[in-house]
This record gives C-alpha cells, sequence and structure tokens, in this order.
C-alpha cells in the first residue's frame, strides 16, 4: 500500500517544507478549514501510508500548499497508476523494456501538468495513428 503512495507522500512532504510550515501548523490550518487531522496523520501521508486520502484533506492540503487541486490529484492518481504498470505487478499482461521502464521514470520526475501535457501528446499521437492507418511502432 505505501508503496503505491509513497511518491504522493514524499511529494506532500517536499511542500509542506517549501512552506516552512510544520505538521502541526498544517493540523492547525486544516482545523480552520473544518477538516480535522492530527499530525501523525500528517506524516502518515508524507509517508505514503494513506492509499486512499479523503477528499477533504487533499482539498484542504491544496488550499494550504498553495497548489492547484487537480495537480494535486493527478499526482496521487499518476502515482498509484504507475506502481500498477511494474514488471512485478501481477496484473501486468507483459513485461516492460528497459526504454519503457525509462519513460515511465522520467514521467515520474515531471510536474503533474508537465506529465498530462505528455499523456496528452501520446494520445494525440495514437489517435493519428489510427486515423491514418500507420501503426505505432513496437518496441
Amino acid at each position: 500500500m505505501a508503496g503505491q503512495t509513497s511518491e504522493w507522500g514524499a511529494k506532500l512532504a517536499e511542500l509542506r517544507k517549501a512552506t516552512g510550515l510544520s505538521a502541526a501548523a498544517v493540523v492547525k490550518d486544516l482545523k480552520e478549514l473544518g477538516i480535522d487531522l492530527d499530525r501523525a496523520s500528517i506524516y502518515a501521508y508524507e509517508a505514503g501510508r494513506v492509499a486512499a486520502p479523503a477528499a477533504a484533506v487533499v482539498w484542504g492540503l491544496a488550499r494550504i500548499y498553495g497548489v492547484k487541486l487537480d495537480d494535486l490529484v493527478n499526482a496521487l492518481v499518476d502515482a498509484k497508476a504507475i506502481i500498477r504498470l511494474t514488471p512485478s505487478s501481477r496484473s501486468a499482461q507483459r513485461r516492460l523494456s528497459r526504454v519503457e521502464l525509462g519513460v515511465l521514470d522520467r514521467l515520474r520526475k515531471l510536474t503533474p501538468t508537465a506529465r498530462k501535457a505528455c499523456l496528452d501528446f501520446i494520445g494525440f499521437q495514437l489517435r493519428q495513428s489510427r486515423l491514418t492507418g500507420t501503426p505505432m511502432q513496437g518496441r
């Protein structure tokens, strides 16, 4: 479970540190927004031990850290989706090549906005290949 959200949790810790807030200050700010959470829960989120974060908490953290809610949600969804694509996943239908794993690693390092732009471009390329009947190159 922690594997799926540890990257997202690290992002939360990075955002908190960038704002200069302590976990106690985040708890206080969340409380002012009507969200009841304790410091241990903040640390659990940051450690990636919360697999399904409450929507209100994600909303509150986005407000406190001054980031777009969409970016924070996309980062969480992307972290979970990327984990499901790794070769060790039982649901993987085929092993990913070294090149594919490299692409995933690079996607992980992008901001949520840049990641979305890349995925939109890939979607565009796939649609174009279907329209023209030109198959996409394999591995």
